[in-house]
C-alpha cells in the first residue's frame, strides 16, 4: 500500500494503480485502499470509476470521506452533501481534517478553515499534511491557507 501511495504522491497513476491491486490481492480488507484507488480515478478525471470504487472501501469513515470527494468531483452534489453530511454526522470526533478536505475541494473555504480549526484543536493528525493536501488546491490563493502552513510550520 506504502508503494502505491508514493506512485499517487508522484502521478504516477496506472503504477499506484497496479501496486494498490496488489495490496487487495494481499488482502482484501484492508481500509483505505479503495479510497485511494478512487482517488487516483478521480485525478484520471474518471469520476464514475471513482465512485465505484469508494463504494467498495471498506472503512466508513474514508467510505464517506471518498464518496464525498468523488460525488463532487462527478458533480453529483445531492449525493456530495449526503456523504458529507454522513461523514460528519457519524465520524466528525475523528475527522475533522477529513471534512475540511471535503470543503476545501468544493471550494466553500469558510467551512474548510473553520473545519482546519477543529482539526487543530482536536490534535487531529491528519493536519500535518495540510501542504500535501491535494483537496485544498482550490483554496491554495486564500490567504488563510498561508496563515496555517506558517502557523503549523510547513513549508509552502
Amino acid at each position: 500500500m506504502s508503494e502505491g501511495i508514493l506512485y499517487f504522491d508522484l502521478d504516477k497513476y496506472e503504477q499506484a494503480l497496479a501496486s494498490m491491486s496488489k495490496a487487495l490481492e494481499l488482502s482484501p480488507q484492508r481500509e483505505r485502499v479503495h479510497m485511494f484507488r478512487g482517488m487516483v480515478f478521480m485525478l484520471m478525471g474518471k469520476p464514475g470509476q471513482a465512485i465505484e470504487e469508494m463504494r467498495l472501501e471498506p472503512g466508513p469513515q474514508w467510505r464517506c470521506f471518498g464518496l464525498a470527494l468523488a460525488y463532487s468531483t462527478a458533480r453529483r452534489d445531492k449525493e456530495a452533501d449526503a456523504a458529507l453530511a454522513e461523514l460528519i454526522d457519524k465520524h466528525r470526533s475523528y475527522s475533522q481534517f477529513q471534512i475540511a478536505e471535503v470543503y476545501a475541494w468544493r471550494g466553500q473555504a469558510d467551512q474548510a478553515f473553520a473545519w482546519l480549526d477543529e482539526a487543530v484543536r482536536a490534535y487531529d493528525p491528519g493536519i500535518t499534511g495540510l501542504y500535501m493536501s491535494r483537496w485544498f488546491g482550490p483554496l491554495k490563493s486564500d490567504p488563510r491557507y498561508v496563515s496555517y502552513l506558517k502557523k503549523l510550520n510547513q513549508d509552502f
